[in-house]
């Protein structure tokens, strides 16, 4: 297994979008998953920061680090 800070892959942002937005998000708020992630890839921002564990190449399970979590759950 491996743990990546999603702005150290690149490559799997898109599928990480999916992943996150299909765990966590429902209909309505899809691009706001999408420009959160891609937001948070700024280095010079410190948080938010959204990770993937893989297994075998294979997106198993992401976990954030955010600031706040009511604004998007309310």
């Amino acid at each position: 297994m491996s743990i990546l800070e999603l702005s150290e892959a690149p490559f799997l942002i898109e599928e990480a979008v999916q992943f996150f937005w299909s765990t966590w998000g429902n209909e309505e708020n899809f691009m706001f998953y999408r420009d959160c992630i891609l937001h948070s890839l700024d280095p010079a921002n410190k948080l938010p920061k959204f990770y993937i564990v893989q297994s075998n190449q294979e997106l198993i399970a992401s976990y954030a680090l955010l600031t706040n979590d009511l604004i998007s759950r309310q």
